[in-house]
């Protein structure tokens, strides 16, 4: 059973304005949520313990000039556990999930280059033990980036 963490108020302004300005400072966040610096830091802390809040640089992979790609991956019955931990030793793979539909998981990769990426798929992906179909996405272009959440239409939950 998955424990969600509990977000109050507090915790939902302190997430808007990390996304704002993730380097923003105990003291600042203190003054603009009207909250004393050691409850700030206490929050932040706890947030980030959880994994339910990161704090991280985002680098667009394709202006620096690297090839991005996701893979739809359909695991044999029973395998994906061993797929899942074969995807987490690549270091050319960023992102996965675990989905439901026409795939098992869904892959991002980061590669040099195009034959790099080839290599990989050949190599790494379709090989992985357990790995039934692998279908690849290669990104062109991104169109949309966001790590804001929306302030309407979607809210993280009390």
């Amino acid at each position: 059973m998955v424990t969600r963490m509990r977000f109050d108020e507090l915790d939902r302004q302190i997430v808007h304005v990390l996304q704002g300005d993730g380097r923003a400072s105990f003291a600042e966040l203190a003054r603009e949520l009207g909250a004393s610096e050691a409850t700030i830091r206490a929050r932040v802390a706890r947030l980030l313990r959880s994994g339910a809040v990161k704090v991280v640089a985002s680098v667009d992979a394709l202006e620096l000039g690297f090839t991005v790609a996701y893979i739809g991956v359909r695991v044999r019955g029973g395998a994906l556990d061993r797929v899942l931990k074969a995807m987490r030793a690549t270091p050319e793979v960023t992102y996965v999930v675990v989905c439901a539909g026409s795939f098992d998981l869904f892959v991002e990769v980061v590669c040099t280059d195009g034959p790099a990426l080839m290599r990989l798929l050949d190599e790494r992906i379709r090989q992985a033990p357990g790995v039934e179909y692998a279908e690849t996405f290669t990104v062109l272009d991104i169109a949309k980036d966001e790590y804001q959440w929306p302030e309407s239409g979607v809210s993280i939950p009390a």
